[in-house]
């Protein structure tokens, strides 16, 4: 994969030849997420757009992908130890990025409940604790957020702003970065959605 030298690859605690499957596997794969990824920003346009300034989306680049699992891998294990081609598409949980961009902060409510009435926030459906996305998705076949909500805020009045608003848990900013994240599974591909406003607006 461009930008990763050959000793990171060999080194990579996953495996060279497990990257290598992987990597074209996913290849393979582009025009079903493509798909996905239609359809997703579609039902978003209909219910979220009519509340924020933008919405935009992207599929995870395959060189990135690549250089994402091997650091991962390396300082998380976990379920980067175990992953293959058979598993990773629900593994890793941002193959499908959606950016909700809001003019002003108190925006993201209205957001916030648009995605709430498009996907299913039942705290029994959320991967647990030491459990992998392939584990969540033998337990459930429908739509439906599976990781708490979390709003990352950086001050007391964002906590003040937030703290009473059902189905999203308020945590503190490590690095002065402001967004609130959704982990949401559609056809066996968990994908990701951040809100942020336009001000703290920046695709990375």
């Amino acid at each position: 994969a461009t930008g990763l030298t050959e000793n990171q690859i060999n080194r990579s605690r996953i495996g060279k030849d497990k990257l290598k499957e992987i990597y074209n596997d996913y290849l393979s794969n582009r025009s079903m997420l493509e798909k996905l990824q239609k359809e997703i920003i579609d039902e978003l346009n209909e219910k979220v757009m009519p509340h924020c300034h933008s919405i935009r989306s992207r599929l995870k680049d395959p060189d990135h992908l690549i250089a994402k699992l091997i650091r991962n891998a390396e300082f998380k294990g976990g379920k980067y130890l175990t992953i293959d081609q058979d598993n990773y598409l629900c593994r890793v949980n941002d193959l499908i990025g959606v950016r909700v961009v809001v003019l002003r902060q108190k925006d993201s409510k209205a957001v916030h409940e648009a995605i709430l009435s498009l996907y299913e926030n039942d705290p029994e459906k959320y991967v647990s604790e030491g459990c992998n996305y392939d584990e969540n998705i033998k337990k459930y076949n429908d739509v439906y957020i599976a990781e708490e909500p979390v709003v990352y805020v950086t001050s007391e009045s964002d906590k003040r702003f937030y703290q009473n608003v059902e189905g999203l848990k308020v945590a503190d900013s490590k690095k002065e970065y402001r967004s609130i994240h959704y982990i949401i599974r559609k056809k066996d591909i968990f994908f990701e959605i951040q809100v942020r406003t336009l001000f703290e607006e920046g695709w990375l």
